[in-house]
């Protein structure tokens, strides 16, 4: 059979396929003509969706097209409702790493703080994979160095190991350079009763959930009832915690106008190149700020890199707010909502805000992805710059 009667039939087997697609929410595969998935979409109404790819040649933008003339196959998974649509898509996305949708465009696994509520004694650790085995994770860091500095803090307050000890089957002859400096409390040689450690945990999982304010006082009416009762030096272990807690809150910058806990989301593109920045607002001061460089073979609209940034920090992120703030339209507004809620167990209301300090912060958080972008940008050009004189000579020598 010749190439081209092997296309036309390929053609026609497709366009059967399409035919019989079910017209219900789901999901979408498009697979060029190896089997590998290229493209990752999810439609309230499958059959219509899917055939809009196929229109009359011209009626896509250059981008879409160039999809479309790589598509051999499509295969679908048909869901209950738009949610679960959206929920399977993130995840087939993830899995595929499909050349067309947007990505992450360093497409690296960015840090989490683990903390192994599993364990009789709990440590803390970084890892770059969640996995459901009970302990509770805190991220993504995208700042590796401001993610290691939280890990310093939090070991001279809270006293949490970092050790991987097998803790109380595994013992050790003496203490390790960590107690020595303040930044454990040796459980692994009994320095430290269980009850105890496992409250300075809980206060650990409370600091790195956002809950500070709620801790301090918490904090300090344990140290006035340690004074009452002449217990002076767990008065003062309790004092000295509280005051490095008190000294990095004062550093944190303060949003005048904002109360409450609530997540600032705000989007630049350029191209095919974006930059997402989410400010995690607790207590109307910004705790920590996390950027995702995004990359869309399509050109997809800035709504489309929201969508994106979401789908990379949400589903991971230990720490949810009651109230998210978007710079744009965000696409599936209300499955995102559904899906948020579900994840943290109460509502989340997703807002676009039209003036006041909620639209400030989200104006911080569009002017930090501006930066990053930039940022970017210049470390390409300084890259090219940096080759072209090679490339120009080797060329000159053949």
């Amino acid at each position: 059979m010749s190439s081209r009667n092997r296309q036309k039939n390929g053609r026609s087997a497709l366009e059967r396929k399409l035919r019989l697609l079910p017209n219900a929410p789901g999901v979408y595969l498009h697979k060029d003509k190896r089997g590998k998935v290229i493209y990752v979409g999810k439609a309230a109404r499958l059959r219509p969706r899917v055939a809009s790819y196929f229109q009359r040649s011209g009626e896509h933008d250059p981008k879409t097209e160039q999809l479309v003339g790589n598509i051999a196959d499509v295969d679908y998974i048909a869901t209950a409702n738009e949610a679960e649509a959206l929920v399977l898509e993130d995840q087939l996305i993830k899995e595929y790493r499909p050349r067309y949708n947007i990505r992450l465009k360093d497409d690296k696994r960015y840090p989490y703080l683990r903390v192994t509520l599993q364990e009789p004694y709990p440590r803390v650790e970084v890892v770059r994979r969640i996995v459901d085995d009970g302990a509770r994770y805190f991220g993504p860091y995208t700042n590796v160095r401001a993610m290691r500095e939280t890990l310093k803090h939090v070991s001279r307050v809270f006293q949490v190991r970092t050790c991987h000890l097998d803790l109380p089957e595994q013992t050790v002859p003496r203490p390790c350079l960590d107690w020595q400096i303040g930044r454990c409390s040796a459980p692994c040689v009994d320095y430290d009763t269980q009850v105890a450690y496992g409250r300075r945990v809980l206060a650990l999982i409370r600091y790195l959930a956002g809950q500070e304010r709620g801790l301090l006082d918490e904090l300090r009416a344990e140290m006035s009832a340690l004074s009452s009762a002449r217990r002076y030096e767990e008065a003062a272990k309790v004092r000295d915690r509280l005051a490095l807690l008190e000294a990095a809150l004062d550093g944190v910058g303060r949003v005048y106008g904002l109360t409450g806990d609530l997540d600032a989301c705000g989007v630049v593109r350029d191209g095919t190149t974006g930059c997402g920045v989410v400010l995690r607002i607790r207590g109307g001061k910004i705790m920590t700020s996390h950027h995702f460089l995004l990359e869309d073979r399509l050109a997809s609209d800035t709504p489309a890199f929201l969508a994106q940034l979401c789908r990379e920090y949400y589903p991971r992120a230990g720490d949810l707010p009651s109230v998210v703030l978007v710079s744009h339209v965000l696409p599936d507004k209300e499955q995102w909502r559904e899906r948020l809620s579900g994840l943290c167990g109460r509502r989340v209301a997703i807002v676009r805000p039209r003036r006041g300090p909620r639209k400030e912060s989200v104006d911080m958080a569009l002017a930090n992805a501006a930066h990053k972008l930039n940022e970017h940008r210049l470390r390409d050009q300084t890259r090219v710059r940096r080759v072209a004189p090679g490339r120009a000579l080797a060329l000159q020598d053949a």
